[in-house]
């Protein structure tokens, strides 16, 4: 992902991503200013220990789960869900990013 973290720092807000181990979101890091990155896709295969040592602002491991864009002109909403093993799915994280 780092190389991707070189085409989008400081020309894209948001960067999304998935992979089937973790649901997660992450504020800008020092090494990518003014860009969020979410992880999605989330099967629920890792645990907190071995997933990495980056804070998160939301994080859910081993649980699936999906993220919702709702975009707007100036406003970007991101609502984090977990689903259950019944298939019923739980808002889990709510982000809301005003540009």
């Amino acid at each position: 992902m780092r190389e991707l973290y070189g085409v989008a720092c400081r020309k894209a807000d948001l960067l999304l991503s998935g992979h089937d181990h973790a649901l997660q979101l992450f504020a800008p890091q020092p090494e990518c200013p003014g860009t969020w990155t979410v992880v999605s896709g989330a099967a629920g295969k890792a645990d907190r220990d071995r997933a990495g040592s980056r804070t998160a602002a939301f994080e859910a491991y081993r649980a699936p789960g999906f993220v919702w864009l709702d975009v707007r002109p100036d406003i970007l909403t991101l609502r984090f869900y977990t689903v259950a093993a019944t298939g019923v799915a739980t808002l889990a994280h709510t982000q809301t990013l005003r540009k």
